[in-house]
Order: C-alpha cells, then sequence, then structure tokens
C-alpha cells in the first residue's frame, strides 16, 4: 500500500475583543502549529458589565425617628456634629480608616441619620467591609422595600460571591425599580452575572427583556450578538451583527459583522467586509488575508498577507510570515511555502518559537512532496521537543514517523511512530499512526508487530468500512506470511465483504480457502479472481483447486489452458505448471505423458522431489530401466524422510516387476529402518510369501495389521497363514477381516476354507452358506455372468453337501443277457463293475472323525446277491453275500480310499472272508454343470481287491469312459460314451479275468436337494454294449471272445 503524506498547515487564530474590535491579533509562536484555513475568529472579549456604584453610596432619606426632647436633641446634635464634620473631612482627604471612627461616633450619638448612615454603609462597601456594610443595611427600616437597597445588597453579595444571594437581591431591585433606566440598569446586571456563571440561555433572556425596553441600543445589541456567539448560534451572531451595522454602520460595527461572518464559515462575505477596512488598517488586510483562505481564494489570500508584511516590514510580520506559508502551502507552493518559514524561522529568538518554525517548515515540504527534506527539518525539530505541547509533539513524531516511511527508511520510522501513538486523540490520526507503524514492521519483517498494528488499525475508532477492509487485508497478508491461513482467510473474508473486490484480494482468499482445505470455496473465489482479471496464474490455481477435488479433467483443462503463455511465466511459475502437470498426468494413468512432463520441469530446475516423481511415472509407464536409472541417480542425502522413502519404494516395485525378489527385499527393509509403516510391512511380507518364506511374511503381515486394522490387510494375514496351514488362526484372521469390512464377502467362501482344513465342519458348512448368498446377491446386483455365477455357486454347495452328508446309501441292478456268466466272487465298485446282479451300500461318516479335510472314514454296510443264470431279474437265493466295514481316503486331493471288510454268507454259495481294498477314481464331467448344455465326460476308475482268509486270491480291475455329457434343464444328464474295462483274477480258478470295450450311454436323473446344498441323490440308467475277450487261468481251450449288452439302474440317496 503506497505511503500517503498528507500533513496540516500550521494553525492560526483571529481574536477579538470589546475593547478593540478591529484588532484580531493574538501571539501567534504558541499557536503556530494549530494553523488551520478553517480556524474560527474569536468573536468577542466579554467586557465586565458592574453595576456601577458611586463613590458615595445612594442618598436617601430615612424615615425620622421621633425626637426624646428638644433640649435633649439639641445637646446631641452639638456633641455629634463635630464627629460628622470630620468624618466627611477624613473621607474627602482619602484617610478612610478616621472617617470610619468618626462616622461610628456620630452613628453612636445619632443613630438616626439616615443620610450619614448611607454614606457610612459607602465607605464600608470602598473598604470592602462587605459583612458590616450589609449589618447597616439590614438595620434600616426600609431594607427589603428600598431599589438603591437592593442594588447596594446585590452587589455586596456579588463582591462576596454568594451568587444566590445576589441573584435573588437583584430581582428583587427589578421588581422595585420604578422607571425603565433602573430597570435597564437591572437587566444588564442580571445578564452579566449570567454570562459569569455560564447561565447563557438566562443571560440572553435578560437581554432580551432589555431591548425590548431599547431595543436600538448598541451596547444592548453588541451583547446580544457576543450572547449568541457564545451559546454556538453563530448564525444569529450573525443575524444581529448585520442589525447592528444597520443601525451603527460604524467601521467598528462592520469589523464585529465580519468578525461574525468569519465565525460562521462565511468567509467570501467576511473577506469583502475586511477588504472595505483596510484603508489604512493593516489589521484588516490580514483578516482579510485569513478569509480569503478560508474561502479557498488562495491567490487574492497571498496578495492580501503579501501587502500586509509589506505595511508593517517583515521583521514585525512573523504572524504574516506563518499565514502566508500556510498559504501558499495550500496552494501547492512548496517553495514559495518554504521561503515564508523560513523567514518566519529566521526572525524565531526562542526556542518554543524555533520549536514551532521548525514544525511549520517540515510541513511544508512534506506538502510539496519533498520527503527526504521534510524528514530532515523533523529531524532537526526533535532536539527542541520539549518545548512542544503534547499535541505538538503528536504532530511532530507523527510527520517524522511518516516522512521516514517515504524515504524507505522503514527502521526510522518505528520508533517516532510507537512515540506519536499515545500522543494523538484524533481517530483520523490514530489510525494512520497504526496503519504507518504496520507497514514499518511489514517492511522490516517484524510480521507478528505488524499484525497486532493492523489489527489495531481496523479496531480504531471512527475507521471506515473500507478503511478496516483495507487494513484486514494487509493483516490477512501478515497472517499467510505468517502460516496462520485460517486467520487469513477470516480476514480476507471481512475484507472482500465489505465491497468492491480487487482481484489481488479475491486472489489472495481463494489461496487461504486452498491452504486451509476449502476447496469449494477456493474454486468460486478463483474463477471470480479470473472473472476481475484473467491471468495464467489464477488458472493454475484453478487447475490446483480442481485437483485437489478430484476432478481431474477439469483441471488438466485449466493446465493446458495456460500452454500458450507458459513461457511468459516466470522460470519458477513454469517449473510449477510442468511439475502439475505431472502430477495430473500420472493421476489419470497418462505415465508417457507424466514422465514427459516432470523431465520438463527437471529442465527448469533440478529438484530431487520431482526427480522421484519423473521416476515412478516412468515405472509406471513399463520403462524400468530408464525409471530405475533416474530413481538411482538421485541425491538420497539431500532427500527428506517421505521422499527417501519413496525413492526407496519405487526401486522395490521395479525390483518386484523386474523378478529381482532379493532386491526387492533388501530396499523395502532399508525402508523399514526409516519408518515403520503398515504399507512396507505389508510389502515386505509379500516379497516373503513370494520367496515362501511364510513364518517371516506372517510375522510382517502381524506387524502390518498393528499399523493398518483394515479388512484388506487382515485378509492377505488370513492368506499368508492358510499358505502355511495354520487354518485355525487364518479362520480367525479372515473372521477379522469380515468384522472390519462388510464389503469383503469373498472372504466367505476362504473362512469356509480354512474351517473346513481345520476340521471345524459346521463353522465351514456356515461359512459356505454365506458365500452361496453373497454370490447369489452380487451376481443379481451386478449382472454377472450367470453361467459363471452357477458355477461358483454349485461349486460352493458341494463343499455344503460334502460337510452335511453323513449317510449314504446306494442301491443297484444289472442285467447281463445270454451266458456270460456270473461272478461267483463278490467285490469291485458295486455300482459301476459288476456283470448281472444287485445290491445294497449304506455307508455312514461318524462325526467329528469322519470328515477333517477332506480325508474321510466310512462304516460301510453292503448285502448283494447274483440274478439268476436262466436271464430272470430274479436273485440266486444262494448268491447273497453280507459285508461290514471300515473305508478310509487319506489323502485330501485324491479320491483314493483303502479299506477293510468282514464278508459274511448270507446264502450257502457266499462266502466268509477278510476283504483288503484300495480304490481310484478320477472323473470330470461325472458332475452337474448348472447352465451348460453340455460337456466333456471322463471317468477312469481302479481297484484292487484281496481276499486273505478263504479262497486267498487277488482282484485287480480297471474301467475308463470318455463321452459327452448333455444337460437338459439341470435335470436329466445324457452322457452317450465308449468304454472300456478289465479285470484280472489271480489265481483264476473260475474264468472270471478278462477285457472288454464297447460303447454306451447313461441317463441320470437329480433328484431335488437341500437348501444349500447341490443334488445328492439320483437314479441312473446305464446301458452299455461290450465286446471283449476271457482270459482263463486253468485251459486255453475255450472260445474266449465275448459280446454283451449291459442294463443297469443305480440309485442314490
Amino acid at each position: 500500500m503506497p505511503l500517503q503524506i498528507s500533513l496540516p498547515p500550521a494553525r492560526m487564530t483571529m481574536s477579538d475583543t470589546s475593547a478593540q474590535l478591529t484588532d484580531v491579533r493574538q501571539d501567534p509562536d504558541r499557536r503556530l502549529w494549530r494553523w488551520s484555513i478553517a480556524a474560527l475568529l474569536i468573536l468577542w472579549s466579554v467586557a465586565a458589565v458592574l453595576p456601577a456604584v458611586a463613590a458615595d453610596a445612594p442618598q436617601q432619606n430615612a424615615p425620622e425617628k421621633k425626637s426624646q426632647g428638644f433640649l435633649q436633641d439639641r445637646l446631641n446634635h452639638l456633641k455629634s456634629y463635630p464627629h460628622l464634620d470630620m468624618a466627611y473631612r477624613r473621607l474627602n482627604q482619602g484617610r478612610l480608616e478616621e472617617a470610619t471612627k468618626e462616622f461610628q461616633q456620630y452613628l453612636d450619638l445619632r443613630p438616626d441619620d439616615a443620610k450619614a448612615r448611607y454614606d457610612y454603609m459607602n465607605l464600608l462597601f470602598r473598604k470592602e467591609k462587605y459583612a458590616e456594610a450589609l449589618t447597616q443595611i439590614e438595620g434600616l427600616p426600609d431594607a427589603d422595600s428600598n431599589y438603591a437597597l437592593q442594588q447596594l445588597k446585590a452587589s455586596i453579595y456579588t463582591k462576596q460571591r454568594r451568587t444566590e444571594d445576589a441573584f435573588t437581591a437583584y430581582r428583587k431591585a427589578l421588581g422595585l425599580a420604578g422607571n425603565d433606566t433602573e430597570k435597564l440598569t437591572v437587566l444588564q446586571s442580571l445578564a452579566f452575572m449570567s454570562q459569569e456563571n455560564d447561565s447563557l440561555d438566562q443571560a440572553s433572556q435578560y437581554i432580551a427583556q432589555a431591548r425590548a425596553i431599547a431595543p436600538r441600543n448598541t451596547l444592548l445589541l453588541q451583547k446580544q450578538a457576543i450572547i449568541a456567539g457564545m451559546m454556538g448560534n453563530k448564525a444569529e451572531a450573525a443575524r444581529l451583527a448585520r442589525e447592528l451595522t444597520s443601525i451603527d454602520p460604524s467601521p467598528q460595527n462592520r469589523a464585529i459583522l465580519a468578525n461574525s461572518l468569519f465565525a460562521t464559515g462565511q468567509f467570501a462575505q467576511a473577506a469583502e467586509e475586511y477588504a472595505q477596512l483596510t484603508d489604512n488598517n493593516s489589521q484588516m488586510l490580514f483578516n482579510a488575508g485569513l478569509s480569503f483562505a478560508g474561502a479557498h481564494e488562495y491567490a487574492r489570500a497571498a496578495q492580501y498577507l503579501e501587502k500586509y508584511i509589506q505595511d508593517i516590514a517583515p521583521q514585525q510580520s512573523s504572524e504574516g510570515l506563518l499565514a502566508l506559508g500556510n498559504v501558499y502551502t495550500s496552494m501547492g507552493e512548496g517553495a514559495q511555502a518554504a521561503r515564508a518559514y523560513s523567514q518566519y524561522l529566521g526572525m524565531a529568538t526562542k526556542p518554543h518559537q524555533k520549536a514551532a518554525a521548525l514544525l511549520a517548515l517540515g510541513n511544508a515540504y512534506a506538502a510539496a512532496g519533498d520527503a527526504q527534506k521534510a524528514y530532515e527539518t523533523y529531524d532537526a525539530a526533535q532536539s527542541l521537543s520539549e518545548e512542544f505541547a503534547p499535541a505538538e509533539k503528536s504532530q511532530l513524531y507523527m510527520a517524522l514517523g511518516l516522512t521516514a516511511l517515504a524515504t524507505a527508511s522503514p527502521s526510522l520510522a518505528v520508533k517516532p511512530l510507537q512515540t506519536a501513538l499515545p500522543l494523538q486523540e484524533n481517530p483520523q490520526n490514530i489510525k494512520l499512526a497504526l496503519q504507518s507503524l504496520a507497514q514499518a514492521h511489514t517492511s522490516l519483517g517484524n510480521l507478528q508487530e505488524a499484525a497486532a498494528a493492523w489489527r489495531a488499525a481496523a479496531a480504531s475508532p471512527g475507521a471506515t468500512a473500507q478503511e478496516v477492509a483495507r487494513c484486514d487485508e494487509n493483516l490477512g497478508y501478515i497472517l499467510t506470511a505468517l502460516g496462520d491461513h485460517a486467520d487469513a482467510r477470516k480476514v480476507f473474508s471481512r475484507a472482500v465483504a465489505a465491497g468492491n473486490p480487487r482481484w489481488e484480494l479475491m486472489l489472495a482468499l481463494a489461496q487461504a480457502d486452498f491452504a486451509t482445505g476449502n476447496l469449494n470455496d477456493a474454486l468460486e473465489h478463483f474463477e471470480e479472481a479470473e472473472q476481475l482479471r484473467s491471468s495464467p496464474g489464477a488458472r493454475l490455481a484453478l487447475g490446483h483447486t480442481y485437483e485437489r477435488l478430484g476432478k481431474l479433467g477439469l483441471a488438466i483443462i485449466n493446465f493446458q489452458s495456460v500452454a500458450g503463455h507458459i513461457h511468459t511465466l516466470p522460470a519458477a511459475q513454469q517449473y510449477e505448471y510442468y511439475k502439475g502437470m505431472g502430477y495430473l498426468y500420472s493421476a489419470e494413468s497418462r505415465y508417457d505423458a507424466a514422465a514427459e512432463a516432470y523431465s520438463k520441469a527437471l529442465s527448469l530446475h533440478r529438484d530431487e522431489a520431482t526427480a522421484i516423481n519423473l521416476g515412478r511415472a516412468l515405472r509406471l509407464s513399463n520403462q524400468l530401466n530408464a525409471a530405475r536409472q533416474t530413481l538411482e541417480s538421485v541425491n538420497a542425502p539431500l532427500l527428506d524422510t517421505d521422499m527417501r522413502l519413496l525413492q526407496l519404494s519405487e526401486l522395490a516395485a521395479i525390483a518386484n516387476a523386474q523378478l529381482r525378489h532379493d532386491d526387492e527385499d533388501a530396499l523395502l527393509q532399508e525402508a523399514l529402518t526409516l519408518k515403520d509403516t503398515g504399507d512396507l510391512n505389508f510389502r515386505l511380507a509379500s516379497v516373503k510369501r513370494k520367496k515362501n518364506e511364510l513364518p517371516d511374511a506372517i510375522r510382517l503381515y502381524r506387524k502390518s495389521v498393528e499399523h493398518d486394522d483394515s479388512g484388506s490387510t487382515w485378509a492377505t494375514l488370513g492368506f499368508a497363514l492358510s499358505e502355511n496351514e495354520q487354518f485355525d488362526a487364518a479362520a480367525e484372521a479372515f473372521e477379522s477381516a469380515i468384522q472390519k469390512n462388510d464389503g469383503l464377502t469373498p472372504l466367505w467362501e476362504e473362512l469356509g476354507y480354512a474351517y473346513m482344513h481345520d476340521s471345524q465342519n459346521s463353522r465351514a458348512a456356515e461359512a459356505f452358506k454365506r458365500a452361496i448368498d453373497n454370490a447369489l446377491a452380487l451376481a443379481d446386483a451386478t449382472a454377472e455372468d450367470s453361467e459363471a455365477a452357477a458355477e461358483k455357486t454349485y461349486r460352493l454347495r458341494k463343499e455344503v453337501t460334502k460337510l452335511q452328508t453323513h449317510l449314504t446309501t446306494t442301491a443297484y441292478l444289472s442285467y447281463v443277457p445270454g451266458a456270460t456268466g456270473s461272478s461267483s466272487w463278490s467285490g469291485g465298485d458295486s455300482s459301476r463293475t459288476v456283470r448281472s446282479g444287485g445290491g445294497l451300500e449304506i455307508a455312514w461318516i461318524p462325526p467329528f472323525i469322519g470328515l477333517r479335510d477332506d480325508r474321510i472314514l466310512q462304516v460301510i454296510g453292503r448285502v448283494s446277491a447274483n440274478l439268476d443264470q436262466n436271464n430272470s431279474f430274479s436273485f440266486d437265493e444262494k448268491s447273497w453275500q453280507g459285508a461290514v466295514g471300515l473305508r478310509y481316503k487319506p489323502f485330501q486331493s485324491q479320491n483314493l480310499s483303502v479299506g477293510v471288510e468282514r464278508l459274511f454268507h448270507i446264502g450257502r454259495n457266499a462266502e466268509d472272508n477278510w476283504l483288503f481294498r484300495a480304490m481310484y477314481s478320477w472323473a470330470d464331467g461325472l458332475d452337474l454343470k448348472p447352465g451348460k448344455p453340455y460337456w466333456n465326460y471322463s471317468f477312469v476308475y481302479g481297484e484292487y481287491d484281496y481276499f486273505a482268509d478263504y479262497n486267498a486270491r487277488s482282484n485287480v480291475y480297471g474301467e475308463a469312459r470318455q463321452g459327452i455329457t448333455f444337460n437338459l434343464s439341470d435335470k436329466w444328464l445324457v452322457s452317450p460314451h465308449l468304454v472300456g474295462d478289465f479285470r484280472l483274477v489271480e489265481p483264476d480258478r473260475d474264468q472270471d479275468s478278462l477285457a472288454e470295450f464297447g460303447a454306451g450311454v447313461s441317463l441320470r436323473y437329480l433328484l431335488p436337494a437341500f437348501a444349500y446344498e447341490a443334488p445328492r441323490s439320483s437314479v441312473e440308467f446305464l446301458l452299455q454294449y461290450k465286446y471283449g475277450t476271457l482270459f482263463h487261468a486253468l485251459s486255453n481251450d475255450k472260445n474266449n471272445n465275448i459280446s454283451s449288452v449291459f442294463l443297469t439302474t443305480i440309485i442314490t440317496f
């Protein structure tokens, strides 16, 4: 804010006296500093209006007392007369004490002599023995009824300062007045006393009453005008002065009129009156000069004042030189003003005159705009500061501070302004001092002091709304420099609310909004600043604001709008532009463009942080070698902790992408020595996991959870624990993850598997059910691929079915027409390897121990029999075989089961034996694939049986099928296929070894499933044709070729 110096000229006054109304001069030396063109002339000095008290008291004839006798009366007269004669003689000689004694002796002899008593009272009044005079008055019989006695009593009371008693006596005298003359005398006395006691309204009333008696009495008219002026009724005073000149247009009365016009601010008319009185009257020249100055007719004012100085000689016209200097100052004639003030300074002989002259001369230089000379003059006046009154000191130190600022010397301004501030009484000067002090502190970098001064200036009395706004604006700049953006925002907002916001102010408010995170307000105010004045800087700021608001497209648009003007900006702003563009391109994943922008920024200014951002952009644009080279070129000792961490993090990411996991491990460990964060622990844990260092990975994941107690971190810990087969802990981690984040619904599936692997089957089933619900809900909400959703849901249903199935029953019947022979042994896969026969098998899975992590223990019971050999569907009663035993699936991922069974006969052709079995199967496409119309159908089965007791033997069986399954409404499965099987018995006593090949079709109907389960019950019809050969253990002369149709029905539930 530019410094504005505006110093008032030295002040002068015009005085008035009732004795000499044309001479209005006063001693100018002590009023030099108070000069103002608008100074008022003092109208009149009040002349004392006292009732005239004659040398002798009023002569009144008192009533005579009754004579005590003629002889005695004559005797007393003879004795007393010498005293009376001597009293008058001594009174005339001025020997008042002797006269007093003679009067006392006389009155002792002749107390009834009223004349002598009156004369004695006059003598006491002259001797100021007012109490004795009052005693004499009170002794007179007509003391309360005599006009003259009341006048005398009032005069005595006045002398005794008994104001109320004097008013009472005068009012009584007014009531006793016998004519207008006596009334005028009393009314003038009452008016004088009222004026002396500051009861101007009452004085005015008494004068009005007096003028009603003598309306053209010029003395009364003068007095009335004086009192009107004293009451502040200058217009009335001027009117009365006009009336006075209409009665008596004497020069004296016209001077009174001129003075009245001057007092009412009618300077032009006053000047004309004075101008007509200047003949042979130098004082009127001076008064005319002052009046023309008041009327702003400075040229004529200078003309009269120059003539006044010539008339009375410059060496005697100090007040004229002072007034002339003021006039030239007002005219802007600094050199002429300085000449007049310098002449006045040369005439000054006393210290206080020199001090005042220096102050006026400094004012002239300041008004002329010569701040350096003004400062030097004020500085010289400091040595005479003791000669200044407080108000003069106030002006001196204020002017010294202001001119120091104007000469770019703020260090010289602080002390004078601090000295001037407590001396100021005018609110405008207080405000100016505070603002100037604030500016000085600001220039010196004393920001705290500057802020306090701007606050005080804004709160100073009389400050206008615009002035307060300007103070708030400057305070806002100081607070911004102090980093107090919140308070800066408040004062900038107040300044804007005051109206007529300027571009700089609106931009400052927007920047404060941005710094305090009020981004929507910042956006609004940056846009308003741009409307006030379009500038690349404002558009860049808009870009940064949109960037922070996440509106990256708009941010880029604003940044790009500056591209054509970027060369016009300083290098620092160009650097910020390219760096900002790099960030925005990175945020939009435009990493090639980001890398280019960062590179341009680095070409303008080498900054290690920008180099790291360039390396990151290069990495993300898959320029891994260039990224690594850029990041490794950064001077690490110059980085702060955060940027060093980012550098190591980016290098680790590059190592990860290049599968340099050992390097990645080392980089992340170094980063952890700088700052132990959840992210770094997480990333290092992931590296350890990739390197199969699972214990370390788990430890680091747990540390990551301590920093980041989020669902995703818990979930990753759960995966690592699962991989390390810590399924119980994994389940707890998945539970925590789900509690932290309901959105992690896929974890219900992982939780189910963790519980299942930990053999917590009921919990696993519940988790799978939640997974099924979530999968169905997600499919509905996101229109996910229905086929994929169905597959996933069916897979989860199969897991629930497995976990909830404790008892299975399988019944089968296989019919082979023709003479293929029937097996005389019982074994094999009763549902898929029998030839002609049937049976029923029940398998029970015990709780707790039956199903543990996909390892299954079953207790089985089975009955089976062969069909009759006559091709009927009846069973051969003699072939019924029973079996009980245990079957165990020891491997989680392989469908291999081993078992032991006790065979017992039911029919007589059956056997009692111990059977040891091993069975393996692999299938693809046996199960339903919901929603798919068809799929591959493959099946491989192998079995080894050993009969250990009766008729010991070994039996090996294998079968393979390959075909296609067609799905009809997810209920019927039709599987045409090719089939091949073999059976090898050793020893083959019954010629049961065979090998055959053929084709067939399976038709399976799936019964409805329980809730959350896949269908566990079905009815299957299997029709196959096979052609093959028999292997004979005892002879080779039989027909080995076999050909037959097989029809098998299998019911599972």
